[in-house]
């Protein structure tokens, strides 16, 4: 599976920063204009803490569980934007070709 974003660590100082309780979940550093992400809302500056309601530790196991999905299906995201977290849809794609 592909979301169409460049995640980095949540540091400590990262999440103190945002407003976040602890330093997990995934800092989107990018997200592709036409990717899923996007495409769902996902923006630059957002946190992804959790995927179907399971919390997402770090930027390596939100990339491992997304790899995991079948291209197609639907997952759902919490983000935490500006101090609040939403829950969006992405329908996950097939990573591209390099």
């Amino acid at each position: 599976g592909f979301i169409g974003v460049q995640i980095q660590p949540v540091t400590a100082e990262i999440a103190d920063a945002i407003g976040l309780k602890a330093a997990s979940g995934a800092l989107v550093a990018d997200a592709s204009p036409d990717g899923p992400a996007a495409k769902a809302g996902i923006r630059r500056g957002d946190t992804i803490t959790a995927l179907d309601g399971k919390p997402v530790k770090d930027a390596r196991e939100l990339s491992r569980r997304i790899a995991e999905v079948k291209p197609g299906d639907t997952i759902k995201a919490t983000v935490f934007r500006e101090g609040r977290e939403r829950a969006v849809s992405i329908e996950v794609a097939r990573q591209p070709a390099a």
